[in-house]
């Protein structure tokens, strides 16, 4: 059995430049670099599977639970059924099958790129041992979600009490 990317989730860009993000925003704003920027706007809110769409991070997929804004060349995989365990197998496909792939996918010479139907046409072989991992995949991303958002809160509180001892 294969399960098609584009049979399971909407995949979509951003539409805005890099120069858009703002410094303090509500929300990140991710674009093809592993650091996200913040936007005070949010394109999506929900759990997501987000692609590097060009650069020298092209392929570089990540997977969020959470409000956020995109680049425009960045894509955004989301379960077109919020009750759909495709979206895990789909992660575990793209960090594996894909990246191992890539260097098929690439188009471009001077600034490689992936196109919409690298993605959604993407397909996995899911055999019975995929699926028993599924489970396992999800807990794993949702602990790993839990622990993404302590440590950004710890940033957050950590400039809080630097500045307040630095004021005195």
């Amino acid at each position: 059995m294969s399960i098609v990317v584009g049979e399971h989730c909407k995949v979509f860009t951003g539409k805005k430049d890099v120069n858009q993000a703002i410094p303090n925003g509500r929300n990140k704003f991710y674009s093809c670099s592993p650091t996200p920027a913040y936007s005070n706007d949010a394109i999506y809110e929900g759990k997501a599977i987000l692609v590097a769409g060009n650069g020298s991070f092209t392929g570089r997929t990540i997977f969020v639970d959470e409000a956020f804004d995109l680049y425009q060349r960045t894509y955004a995989l989301t379960p077109l059924s919020k009750d759909d365990p495709a979206l895990f197998l789909i992660y575990a496909g793209l960090q594996s099958d894909f990246q191992n792939d890539l260097h098929t996918k690439l188009h471009g010479s001077a600034i490689p790129y992936i196109v919409y139907g690298d993605l959604a046409d993407f397909s996995i072989e899911v055999n019975l041992e995929y699926e028993k991992c599924c489970k396992q995949i999800s807990l794993l991303l949702n602990e790993i979600l839990r622990n993404k958002t302590e440590i950004d809160e710890l940033t957050a509180l950590e400039g809080v009490i630097t500045s307040s001892i630095s004021s005195r």
